[in-house]
């Protein structure tokens, strides 16, 4: 293993070919002594290398779940460089360790990056639903949803992170959740009702199906987006049609959105919906994808998060 991680650490160096993208498996499952040795490689490769280290490792932990990069994504969000440690926050998507959050809290209160703050409360969020089926410690819970109920009550704070601490903290059975959602929809300011509108796919509450249903018809394609995400989350039957005429929108991000949801509540209707698009290019892998995971217990993998104000 030492001599073949030596032999991928010197190609990665070489920042003049390109990255061994197929051979980058290999940093999975490292031992003590290689972590070790990986990391003092580390700092002596460019921002843009490390960050298209992780990003490809992040591709790679999304279709092969026996993978383990957690070093490394550790030491990612340790990086300089905020680009990295933005970079390593997308390989937490199924993170499950608790001892990821109190590193996570303090990028959330810490980190002089909005966008870093923001990513690290959408990763609190699966800990929030941990917590929430006791998967977690009371006192860990408390902690963590005190902390995010702090973020979003703090108006000093910018509203792209106010919106990710709110959309995690709804997964939470909180009696403040349902007032805080319904505030920020009604803002004037359009970041906050889209943060709103995601909030409501993950309260996984029925309450909220008529708004969404009136956003999947929004003229903002970032709420339309939102909107479907939302309604892949609530799983209704009734949001099925209106997801349907959502794939011929003119945005591709809210027509894969679209897909996804529609591949999330499952059912003849989306079925027959998705097997139409089969033979369409890209898009026809993305809804292969969706019909193969209606019939699995794993569910689909979300999109990647589209900003709430684009």
């Amino acid at each position: 293993m030492a001599d073949r991680l030596a032999s991928l650490l010197t190609r990665i160096a070489d920042e003049e070919s390109a990255l061994p993208a197929d051979d980058l498996h290999q940093l999975s499952d490292l031992s003590a002594s290689s972590a070790a040795a990986f990391e003092r490689a580390w700092p002596t490769l460019s921002a843009h290398r490390r960050r298209d280290i992780l990003h490809r490792l992040a591709e790679i932990s999304r279709y092969n779940f026996e993978v383990d990069f957690f070093p490394i994504a550790l030491m990612g969000v340790r990086d300089q460089d905020s680009g990295v440690r933005l970079t390593a926050l997308d390989m937490f998507w199924d993170a499950e360790a608790p001892e990821l959050i109190a590193p996570l809290l303090r990028l959330l209160h810490q980190d002089p990056e909005v966008t870093v703050q923001a990513g690290a409360a959408q990763v609190l969020g699966r800990f929030v639903l941990a917590g929430e089926l006791g998967q977690l410690s009371h006192q860990v819970f408390d902690h963590l949803t005190s902390d995010l109920l702090t973020i979003i009550n703090d108006l000093e704070r910018p509203l792209l992170v106010r919106c990710r601490a709110l959309e995690a903290l709804a997964a939470a059975s909180l009696s403040e959740v349902q007032a805080l959602v319904q505030d920020a929809y009604q803002s004037q300011e359009d970041v906050l009702r889209i943060g709103a509108v995601a909030a409501m796919g993950r309260t996984a509450d029925p309450c909220w199906v008529s708004i969404v249903l009136a956003e999947l018809e929004s003229d903002n394609p970032s709420m339309r987006y939102h909107a479907a995400r939302a309604a892949g989350m609530l799983a209704l039957n009734e949001l099925v049609l209106p997801l349907v005429e959502l794939l011929d929108d003119p945005d591709s991000e809210v027509m894969i959105a679209s897909i996804w949801a529609l591949g999330e509540i499952g059912g003849d209707e989306a079925r027959s919906a998705l097997e139409c698009l089969l033979d369409d290019g890209d898009i026809g892998d993305l809804a292969r994808d969706a019909i193969e995971m209606t019939e699995s217990l794993g569910g689909l993998p979300l999109p990647p998060l589209r900003s709430l104000g684009s």
